[in-house]
C-alpha cells in the first residue's frame, strides 16, 4: 500500500513524507505452516521479509512460507 504522513504544525501543511512497505516484520504475522519451526519453538519471532516488494510479498524467514492475506 501506498501512504503519505502529512506533519502539520499551527494548522499549515509543514512536510508530506511517503511511506514504504517494511522490509522485515516481527511478531505481526504468524506463520501458518503447521512444519515451521515457529509452531513447535513458540519462544522464536515469527519473522517475515518481504521478498516482492512489487506484488506486496511477505515470506517467513525460516520455512519461506508466503504470508496469507485475509480481508
Amino acid at each position: 500500500p501506498q501512504a503519505t504522513v502529512n506533519i502539520i504544525r499551527d494548522g499549515e501543511l509543514v512536510r508530506k513524507r511517503c511511506i514504504d512497505m517494511p522490509l522485515e516484520l516481527t511478531n505481526v504475522i504468524r506463520c501458518m505452516n503447521p512444519r515451521c519451526i515457529t509452531t513447535t519453538e513458540q519462544e522464536l519471532d515469527h519473522v517475515f521479509r518481504l521478498t516482492d516488494k512489487e506484488n506486496k510479498v511477505y515470506r517467513c524467514i525460516y520455512c519461506e512460507t508466503k504470508a496469507e492475506r485475509k480481508y
